[in-house]
């Protein structure tokens, strides 16, 4: 006559908890099903042994997030301010092509720089600009400040942050030698 072993209990499978990605919130980890047994004899005879596997939880909070989320944000500062100076020379290139000399001044000869102060809002509007230095002739200032209105808004570049910032931006009006 043939031994036949008692009937073990097949332990479900291990779960293995996936590690979150940063920064995001940790998601649950999704439980499979345990494998069917092999036999429906062993079936009958195992149930009574078996337990439901226990529910398996999203790990709870841990602090060794804190020190993942400061290279984070350290990164994301870099980045705003390289994104601040391509913002910047985006909003010069837009006001450049809305130049116009305006025609007294070309005709009297007078060249000069302004420099002015523009502050541009969250969305990218144009909030206000001002002289912050005369070229010496207002019909020069007052052109460059209507350049700037020309050529507002200004499209903010992806991933800057919405938020008012003062621009001080040259324009200069200089003739050409024939």
């Amino acid at each position: 006559r043939a031994v036949v072993p008692p009937p073990t209990a097949v332990p479900p499978p291990p779960v293995q908890r996936a590690l979150p990605p940063q920064p995001v919130v940790p998601t649950p980890v999704i439980a499979t099903a345990p494998e069917a047994p092999p036999k429906a004899e062993q079936a009958v005879i195992q149930r009574p042994l078996e337990a439901p596997p226990p529910p398996v939880l999203p790990p709870p909070p841990a602090a060794p997030l804190a020190p993942a989320v400061a290279p984070v944000i350290a990164e994301a500062v870099v980045d705003q301010s390289e994104l601040r100076r391509g913002f910047v020379r985006g909003v010069a290139a837009a006001v450049a092509r809305h130049r116009n000399y305006p025609q007294m001044a070309r005709r009297k000869g007078w060249q000069g720089e302004v420099q002015l102060r523009v502050l541009i809002g969250a969305a990218g509007q144009l909030v206000e600009v001002g002289v912050q230095q005369s070229s010496g002739y207002e019909v020069l200032d007052k052109e460059a400040m209507e350049m700037v209105r020309r050529a507002a808004p200004f499209p903010l570049l992806v991933g800057m942050k919405r938020e008012e910032f003062p621009i001080t931006l040259p324009v200069a009006f200089r003739l050409e030698s024939p």
